[in-house]
C-alpha cells in the first residue's frame, strides 16, 4: 500500500515493512558525483531514505526528516512544522481502517 503523504513524501508499506520515499526531480546540477544526462533533466525519481518495521515508525522518520532538514530557528516554526507532519499524515490515511495503519 502507498501512502502519499504530501508532494515529497510517500510511505510504501507491504506485509514485512514499510519504506520512506522522497520524491526527488533531476535537476542539470551535479549530484552524487556525476553531472545529470539532458535526457533525466526534470524526471522525477524516487529515493528510498528508510526501512522501517510498522507505518508508525515510518511517519515518526518522516516527522524527523521535515523537522531536521528545516531551516528553522525558532521553537515555534519547528512546532508549525510539527503540526503540518502531523496533520498531513492525518489526511494521507482518512478512510483507511485503523487495523491497516497499525497492524505490524
Amino acid at each position: 500500500m502507498r501512502i502519499q503523504l504530501d508532494s515529497e513524501w510517500i510511505v510504501d508499506c507491504d506485509a514485512l515493512s514499510c519504506n520512506l520515499i522522497r520524491l526527488r526531480t533531476i535537476t542539470a546540477g551535479i549530484g552524487r558525483g556525476r553531472a545529470a544526462k539532458a535526457e533525466n533533466i526534470g524526471q522525477q525519481r524516487e529515493e528510498v531514505v528508510g526501512f522501517y518495521g510498522s507505518y508508525q515508525h515510518a511517519c515518526e522518520a518522516y516527522l524527523l526528516k521535515k523537522t531536521q532538514g528545516s531551516s528553522s530557528t525558532t521553537a515555534e516554526e519547528l512546532v508549525a512544522i510539527a503540526e503540518a507532519c502531523v496533520n498531513a499524515v492525518i489526511e494521507a490515511t482518512k478512510g483507511i481502517s485503523k487495523e491497516v495503519v497499525t497492524s505490524k
